[in-house]
């Protein structure tokens, strides 16, 4: 069965920035003598909900990890 290709609802920084990701942590070149993509592309190219996410998180993280090393003002 083929699976159909994730489409990517990001801008295109984020593009950028996926793409700088998945070629980080490729494993292609220990995959390629079995003829299939590594985990990372088949998720980038195959998983829609996973790609949904990653831009989802990368959209609304700021705010939580700036709320998470809030130092409180010394009274």
């Amino acid at each position: 069965m083929k699976h159909p290709l994730a489409i990517f609802h990001g801008n295109e920084s984020e593009s950028r920035a996926l793409a700088d990701v998945v070629a980080h942590y490729c494993t292609c070149a220990s995959t390629r003598l079995a003829g299939q993509a590594c985990p990372v592309h088949a998720m980038a190219a195959f998983d829609q909900r996973a790609v949904d996410g990653l831009v989802f998180v990368r959209r609304t993280v700021a705010p939580y990890v700036r709320a998470e090393w809030r130092v409180p003002a010394k009274a």
